[in-house]
């Protein structure tokens, strides 16, 4: 017989604290990346360097991939923490 066992609480602590943190840790790096730091400072570069504007557009194009990624990981934790939910009241948990 198949059963299907779940451990509310790590799936809790997954849902509630991992996740969040894998998010809140992508964001830091998207955010650097989104600057355009340049020679001439913080969201100033030349435009007659094409090297520096292929970077900002690759920059933008990584941070930009990583908002998303956040975006999808929050997802999947507000979608774990109301499968959570659900099982805590199905077992009268909750």
């Amino acid at each position: 017989m198949n059963e299907f066992a779940v451990e509310l609480t790590e799936l809790e602590k997954i849902a509630t604290q991992n996740l969040p943190s894998v998010a809140n840790a992508l964001r830091g790096p998207a955010t650097v990346l989104l600057t355009h730091e340049g020679l001439g400072g913080p969201g100033h570069y030349s435009a007659v360097d094409v090297v520096q504007n292929a970077y900002a557009h690759f920059t933008d194009t990584l941070g930009n991939r990583q908002r998303v990624g956040c975006d999808r990981v929050d997802a999947t934790a507000t979608a774990l923490r109301a499968i959570v939910a659900a099982y805590w009241h199905a077992d009268g948990q909750a």
